[in-house]
């Protein structure tokens, strides 16, 4: 998070360790449904925004 921050990063949110990657990395995939369906390919250019 330092690292984030020295780059001027303000909104960070820590996923804990490592073995919270299961779980993101089916993030990636619906990331990657989303912006096909959009017509925008892989890594199209829209957000999803996290509720607190």
């Amino acid at each position: 998070m330092a690292l984030l921050k020295s780059y001027g990063w303000t909104d960070i949110l820590d996923l804990g360790p490592l073995v919270s990657a299961r779980g993101m990395e089916r993030y990636a995939h619906l990331h990657s449904a989303i912006g096909f369906s959009l017509g925008q390919g892989f890594g199209g250019r829209f957000g999803i925004t996290v509720v607190r």
